[in-house]
C-alpha cells in the first residue's frame, strides 16, 4: 500500500510519496503532517516549531478506516500526556501565564 504524505514547514507546503525524514515540520492552523492511503486520511499530527503541539485536541490521530478505529494522543511544546485531564490543565496553565 502506497501513502502519500503532505507537510508543512514554517515557508512550504509539499507532497511526497517517501515520509520526510529531514523535514522541520510547522503550521499554526492545521496538521503539519498528513497521511493519506487510498485516498483516505489515516494520520494527522500537529507540529510547532517540529514538536508535536496543540492546544485545542489531540496532537496525534490514527485512523483504521477499515476497522473504524480512531487512536489520538496529546501533546503540549513535545510533552506527551497519557491523561487528557493533565493536558487540560497544562494548557490552561501556559494560557494563564501568557495572559
Amino acid at each position: 500500500m502506497s501513502s502519500t504524505y503532505i507537510y508543512f514547514t514554517r515557508d512550504s507546503s509539499f507532497t511526497t510519496n517517501e515520509f520526510p525524514h529531514s523535514a522541520e515540520f510547522h503550521r499554526d492552523d492545521g496538521p503539519a503532517l498528513i497521511r493519506i492511503n487510498n485516498g483516505k486520511v489515516v494520520s494527522e499530527k500537529w507540529y510547532h516549531d517540529n514538536m508535536l503541539h496543540r492546544v485545542d485536541g489531540p496532537a496525534v490521530s490514527l485512523c483504521n478506516h477499515e476497522l473504524g478505529i480512531k487512536r489520538c494522543a496529546y501533546f503540549f511544546n513535545g510533552k506527551h500526556y497519557l491523561n487528557i485531564q493533565e493536558w487540560e490543565s497544562e494548557v490552561l496553565r501556559q494560557t494563564l501565564e501568557l495572559s
